[in-house]
């Protein structure tokens, strides 16, 4: 059974220090990704927060906190 699923886009200088995270998938670079038009969802998948244009992704010491060895899970 599969559950959902959330993604984040990271710079891809920073994604393999993701990759030894257990709960965290790793995409190579320059895999598609296949996200919906902004305001509306598709498939399952929406926006939690929608691009707004100024190109700024998740920092990703602040993603590996949330998931590391002392990250919360929301159950």
């Amino acid at each position: 059974v599969r559950g959902p699923l959330a993604w984040w886009l990271v710079p891809a200088h920073e994604a393999d220090d993701l990759a030894g995270l257990r709960r965290l998938t790793v995409h190579p670079r320059g895999r598609l990704l296949d996200c919906p038009h902004e305001g509306i969802g598709s498939e399952g998948r929406l926006w939690l927060e929608p691009p707004d244009g100024s190109g700024q992704l998740t920092p990703m010491a602040q993603l590996g906190a949330a998931f590391g060895p002392a990250g919360v899970v929301a159950r």
